[in-house]
């Protein structure tokens, strides 16, 4: 089995090759210069992680050997036209885990962020949450105007929504949510976007 690939990782990034095998996994840059490998036979685990909003998604497939880390990721807008690079993304991620699959089909991968960006995310959503809650009951207790105080309300009822809602969606104590490998491939065949004719 062997498979190229060729993507923009970002709107206004350079171009990527992937290059798979049956035994292994290469990205190359532009210029055609290799910038991370990965043997199958090595892998000892990974995950996958999807995020963004309204404007534009952040995906990654990262698989680890050791300490070695094999990162393919992908930054796009949310409009039509990230379809065409966006399917190729999900066909190189497909292909990897075919050929993975293959070699080592009882790798089990984990589905969102690892446990110290989790812990980073929370940490920033407990600071806002905090200072949303702390900014009024500071004011209050300098003894400021009440116009002041209500002025200051709207922000530090927005800083205490995005804190509850952070801490929430980033709990670091609890795993992220562990899918086979099969579980994983069929996820790639069914939300691939389709490219335009």
């Amino acid at each position: 089995m062997q498979a190229s690939f060729e993507f923009k990782a970002s709107p206004l990034g350079k171009l990527l090759r992937v290059h798979i095998d049956a035994s292994s996994a290469r990205i190359l840059d532009a210029n055609g210069i290799e910038t991370a490998r990965i043997r199958f036979a090595d892998v000892d685990g990974g995950r996958f992680v999807s995020w963004g909003g309204r404007y534009g998604r952040s995906r990654r497939l990262d698989l680890s050997a050791g300490g070695e880390l094999f990162r393919l990721g992908m930054n796009c807008t949310s409009d039509a036209s990230s379809a065409a690079p966006l399917s190729e993304f999900y066909a190189a991620c497909e292909a990897i885990l075919t050929a993975l699959q293959r070699v080592k089909p009882s790798v089990v991968l984990e589905f969102g962020e690892g446990r110290r960006m989790r812990w980073l995310w929370f940490s920033m959503s407990l600071c806002a949450l905090l200072l949303g809650i702390g900014l009024p009951i500071l004011a209050l207790a300098m003894d400021r105007p009440t116009k002041k105080i209500l002025s200051g309300l709207l922000p530090a009822v927005i800083l205490t929504a995005m804190g509850v809602a952070g801490c929430r969606i980033f709990r670091p104590w609890q795993a992220p949510p562990r899918v086979p490998i099969g579980v994983m491939l069929e996820t790639f065949r069914t939300h691939r976007p389709q490219k335009a004719p």
